[in-house]
């Protein structure tokens, strides 16, 4: 009987147990539904409260063949044959409908892989625009990595150089909200009065056929139609400067407006966006008023991780003196550097000059801090729209674990000091004597930096040589490049010196002849 009595009990306590544990789980599980519907309600709160930050909407109206269409060119071109062509379609924008022709763009994947969000090349058919523009691209806003190509974009006007409309807007298709996108100006007549500037032509060199080799590309114009009907002859004219620039048989400052060319290379060095200065990436407007081309700025596309880990720190004009590995683009772009910066054959010291004095000015932290203080509040008003959209998170460029897109302004600041830093290496040049004759003496000089330096002239005791010659950098210490010199030389001396320069730079700067020979002749 004692043993009934002790089972009854234990299994009381078992059910007592069995109950407790059911009304915790129970009592839990209601709590993590409680928190779980707050944190979907704050979501849904924050959601709406973003859909509400002011920005400009445009809705795509495409017909069911012509949306087929896009499908089958879509698909044709992530099987690898990418050959987009325009179909009629809609677009509207304040209530306003506007007739335009659109086709899909891109030459990467993320501009069409997703099932969804594509990128659209889009020209308007009724003589109507969109703010202001007839013709433009529309892409998700990540494949130019958000924030900073409408910095890099913002900085070129600021400059007084040619950049492009760049807004971010919602993009609707067929009343499908597609988030948050980015509005970029194409090359065309507007463009150009947009910027205050009489009409030309805009011409590139031709990315399609050749998008790694200069040396077998062409240039190729933009809107050839209208120029063949309005003005052959100008067109032409831009076409072949470009092309006996390329070839080597005109100057730099010849052919382009060298003051402009060289502040886009010196901005895009400070922004740290090299994939702007490729010959592939860089439109060109032709200036009717003096026949002289000036750079148009277009795919920026800053990476700050890859440069920190592929490309290092060079700026455009070191960039043909460094060995990269494999795999970084910018090496396939290596002639083009140094054709513009170390070929002696095609070197312009006017281009040179103005490229160095505004590669410093603009990496000097007062001018960073007034540009920003300048923007400062329209980048967050943009970063407010972006981040709207919960698709900004992503990094949508390159893939790097877990990291999301982030802004940082610190970032602008670092590359700047290590431009700035690039000017104060001790020694840019190697002297050495190599011959004597009777009150002369040869020296061999190298350039071992990675700016261009001219010589000024060479002091021993009282006796001075003026040389006034330029010294361009050679790429590798496994070839060494010296130019000899002959200067006055007493049989006893004291030290000689070398006072030097770099081009576009007023600082003077010093060196000792070496009392040693290089070598033994």
């Amino acid at each position: 009987m004692k043993r009934y009595s002790n089972l009854i009990w234990i299994s009381l306590a078992f059910s007592i147990a069995l109950t407790v544990g059911l009304m915790l789980e129970y009592k839990f599980s209601v709590v993590q539904k409680i928190k779980l519907s707050i944190v979907a309600c704050q979501s849904s709160c924050n959601a709406k409260e973003n859909i509400n930050i002011p920005v400009d909407e445009l809705n795509l109206i495409i017909s069911d063949s012509a949306l087929a269409e896009i499908k089958t060119q879509r698909q044709n071109a992530i099987d690898g044959n990418r050959d987009f062509s325009f179909v009629d379609a809609k677009l509207v924008y304040n209530n306003d409908t506007v007739l335009i022709q659109a086709r899909l763009k891109g030459d990467r994947a993320i501009h069409f892989n997703d099932e969804a969000k594509w990128s659209f090349r889009v020209k308007t058919t009724d003589g109507k625009s969109i703010f202001n523009v007839k013709r433009f691209s529309l892409h998700r806003a990540g494949a130019r990595n958000y924030i900073y190509e409408w910095i890099f974009h913002k900085a070129l006007h600021s400059i007084d150089l040619i950049g492009l409309k760049y807004k971010f807007i919602r993009l609707k298709v067929d009343g499908c909200d597609l988030g948050i996108y980015a509005f970029e100006e194409h090359f065309e007549n507007s463009l150009i009065t947009n910027n205050g500037l009489p009409l030309g032509p805009i011409i590139r060199f031709n990315e399609d056929y050749s998008l790694d080799d200069f040396e077998t590309t062409y240039v190729d114009p933009f809107q050839d139609k209208y120029w063949q009907k309005n003005d052959p002859k100008l067109m032409q004219l831009a076409i072949s400067n470009l092309e006996l620039w390329r070839r080597g048989k005109m100057k730099t400052s010849k052919v382009f407006n060298v003051e402009k060319l060289a502040k886009y290379f010196a901005l895009t060095d400070v922004l740290w966006i090299p994939h702007a200065q490729a010959w592939k990436s860089v439109r060109f407007y032709f200036n009717p008023n003096n026949d002289l081309l000036e750079p148009i700025g277009y795919d920026g596309h800053y990476n700050e991780y890859f440069f920190k880990n592929k490309m290092t720190y060079e700026v455009s004009a070191t960039i043909p003196l460094k060995q990269f590995v494999q795999d970084v683009w910018v090496d396939l772009y290596k002639d083009w550097y140094r054709f513009l910066f170390v070929s002696p054959e095609t070197f312009d010291v006017d281009f040179y000059t103005s490229y160095i004095h505004y590669l410093k000015l603009y990496s000097e932290k007062e001018w960073l801090i007034q540009f920003f203080q300048n923007n400062d509040s329209e980048i967050k008003k943009k970063l407010a729209i972006i981040q709207s959209d919960p698709s900004s998170f992503e990094d949508e460029i390159f893939s790097y674990g877990n990291k999301k897109f982030k802004y940082s302004k610190a970032a602008f600041f670092d590359r700047a000091s290590y431009i700035r830093e690039s000017f104060d290496k001790e020694d840019y040049i190697h002297a050495y004597p190599v011959k004597s004759r009777k009150g002369k003496l040869i020296l061999e000089i190298e350039n071992i930096g990675f700016y261009t330096i001219k010589i000024d002239r060479v002091s021993v005791d009282n006796e001075v040589t003026k040389i006034n010659e330029i010294l361009i950098p050679h790429a590798s210490n496994a070839s060494p490049e010296f130019k000899n010199f002959e200067i006055k030389c007493p049989n006893t001396h004291g030290d000689i010196i070398v006072d030097y320069h770099i081009i576009g730079d007023n600082e003077r700067r010093q060196i000792k002849v070496f009392k040693w020979k290089r070598k033994v002749e």
